[in-house]
C-alpha cells in the first residue's frame, strides 16, 4: 500500500512549500531524517513568512542560513520585528517585504507594545537595491518617518493604519517614479507632497488607497486632478474626514478613469446625487466589480438606480448611510430593482442604513442566484417596525433553511434565533 514516504521528494517539496514556516521549523524537520534533508531545501525559503510562533532564534537562523534565496518575506504578529529586520540587509536578493499586525497586543495590566523601527527599514531600503514592494499594515512606525534614497524605486508601497503618524519622510516619497500600488491609510501626509507623487507615477499606478490626515495642507481637488490622469488605474479608494470638502468638479474628473474595477468612497458630504450618478453612467460603467460607498450623504435613489442599470457586473457592493436624511434615500424598491438588474452579485452589504428593507430579503435572494453573504443592520436612530420585519424575515428563512446558503447578517437577536433554527434542522 502507498504511504506518504513512498512519494517521489519533489512531490514532498511541493507540500512542504504550503506549510508555515514554523511548522516547518518546529515539526517537519524533527519528524525523521528524510523530512529533515527535504525541509532545508532552498527552494522552501524563496516566499518566508514568520508569525508568532515561531522563535526569535529560529527566525534568525533561517534569515543567515538561507539569506541569498529570500526573495518574500512577511513579519506578521511578533514583538520582536526590529530584532529580526536587523538581520535583514544580509538579504540582498529580497524582492518584498512586509510588516502586518507588529503592535503587541492587551493584556489585563495594560499593554505590550512594539513598533517598527523605520531607521531599519531606511536601511534594508539602502542595502538592499531589490526591494520593490513595501507593506507595513496595523504596525506602528517609530523614530521619524521611513527614508527612501533617491537611487531606489518601489513598485509597490503600503503603509497602512499607522495611528496617524508621519511614518514615510515626504522628500523620499518624492523620489519614487515608478509607483504601480500606492496604499497610505492612516498616517500624517502633506497633500501638497501627495499630488506631486500622484502626478510623478500618473503612467504606473494601478491602485490608489488613501486614507490621509492633513486638513490644512494641501487641497483635495488638486489631489483628485493628480488621480484622474492616472489612466491606468483600476482600484481607487479615498476615505476619512480630511477629504470632506471634496467639489463635484472634483468627481467629474474621475469619470476619465476608464479602466477602474473597484471603487470606494467614504465621508464625502459635499458631492451631490447628480455627480455620484453620472460617475456611473459612463460607457466603462460596465467593468465595475466592487463599489463601496459609506456615508456618502449623496448616495440617493436615482443613484442606486443609476448603479443598477450600468454596472451589470458587480460582484461586490456595499451602501452605509449612517447620517442619510428622510427626504435623501433609497428604498426597498430600489434594492430589489438594483437586484433584478446586477444579478451576478455575490456580497451585498446593508449595514447602518436608516429604513427597513428586512421584508424585501425574500425578493433580493431570489434575483441573485450567486450570492454569498448578506449584511443588514439596522441603524440604531431609526424605529422600523421591527417586530413585523422579524417574523417575515424567520418566516421566510425557516421555510428555506434546508437549501439555503446565503449567510446572513441581522441583527444579534435574529441572528441567534436563525441559528438555532438551523442547529435544530441539522439534528
Amino acid at each position: 500500500m502507498a504511504t506518504f514516504d513512498n512519494l517521489p521528494e519533489e512531490i514532498v517539496l511541493k507540500i512542504f512549500k504550503f506549510v508555515p514556516q514554523s511548522c516547518l521549523q518546529n515539526d517537519i524537520a524533527k519528524v525523521c531524517e528524510r523530512w529533515q534533508r527535504i525541509s532545508r531545501d532552498n527552494s522552501l525559503y524563496r516566499d518566508v513568512h514568520f508569525d508568532a510562533r515561531l522563535s526569535l532564534n529560529m527566525a534568525i537562523d533561517v534569515i543567515q542560513k538561507y539569506a541569498q534565496h529570500i526573495n518574500r518575506l512577511v513579519i506578521s504578529r511578533r514583538l520582536d520585528t526590529d530584532d529580526i529586520l536587523k538581520v535583514l540587509p544580509a538579504c540582498t536578493n529580497l524582492t518584498s517585504l512586509t510588516a502586518d499586525s507588529c503592535t503587541g497586543w492587551f493584556i489585563p495590566y495594560g499593554r505590550i507594545s512594539t513598533e517598527v523601527d523605520a531607521d531599519l527599514i531606511s536601511t534594508i531600503l539602502e542595502k538592499n537595491a531589490k526591494l520593490g514592494s513595501l507593506r507595513i499594515s496595523h504596525s506602528t512606525v517609530k523614530n521619524g518617518g521611513i527614508k527612501i534614497g533617491a537611487g531606489h524605486c518601489l513598485d509597490t508601497l503600503v503603509l497602512k493604519n499607522s495611528y496617524y503618524q508621519r511614518s514615510i519622510e515626504e522628500r523620499g516619497l518624492l523620489n519614487q517614479a515608478k509607483l504601480r500600488v500606492l496604499n497610505l491609510q492612516g498616517l500624517i501626509l502633506n497633500k501638497a507632497t501627495l499630488y506631486e507623487v500622484i502626478l510623478k507615477n500618473h503612467q504606473t499606478l494601478e491602485t490608489i488607497k488613501l486614507d490621509v490626515w492633513e486638513p490644512q495642507l494641501g487641497s483635495n481637488d488638486q489631489v483628485l486632478n493628480a488621480i484622474s490622469k492616472c489612466h491606468r488605474l483600476n482600484k481607487l479608494l479615498i476615505r476619512n474626514v480630511s477629504f470632506y470638502n471634496i467639489s463635484d468638479h472634483s468627481i467629474q474628473q474621475l469619470t476619465k478613469l476608464s479602466h477602474l474595477t473597484s471603487l470606494t468612497f467614504s465621508k464625502m458630504d459635499n458631492v451631490s446625487p447628480k455627480s455620484f450618478a453620472n460617475l456611473f453612467k459612463q460607457p466603462h460603467s460596465k467593468n465595475y466589480t466592487k463599489i463601496h460607498l459609506s456615508a456618502c450623504e449623496g448616495v440617493n435613489s436615482t443613484v442606486v438606480r443609476t448603479i443598477a442599470k450600468n454596472c451589470p457586473n458587480l460582484i461586490n457592493l456595499t451602501l452605509h448611510q449612517p447620517k442619510a436624511t428622510n427626504g435623501n434615500l433609497f428604498t426597498a424598491v430600489d434594492l430589489i430593482y438594483l437586484a433584478s438588474k446586477c444579478v451576478q452579485l455575490r456580497f451585498l452589504d446593508l449595514c447602518y442604513t436608516h429604513f427597513s428593507i428586512g421584508i424585501a430579503i425574500p425578493v433580493i435572494v431570489y434575483f441573485l442566484p450567486n450570492l454569498k453573504r448578506f449584511k443588514y443592520y439596522l441603524n440604531s436612530s431609526s424605529n422600523p417596525s421591527s417586530k413585523f420585519v422579524s417574523d417575515t424575515i424567520l418566516k421566510f428563512l425557516v421555510s428555506h433553511l434546508r437549501d439555503f446558503d446565503v449567510k446572513i447578517g441581522l441583527n444579534s437577536h435574529l441572528d441567534e434565533t436563525i441559528t438555532g433554527y438551523r442547529c435544530n434542522l441539522k439534528s
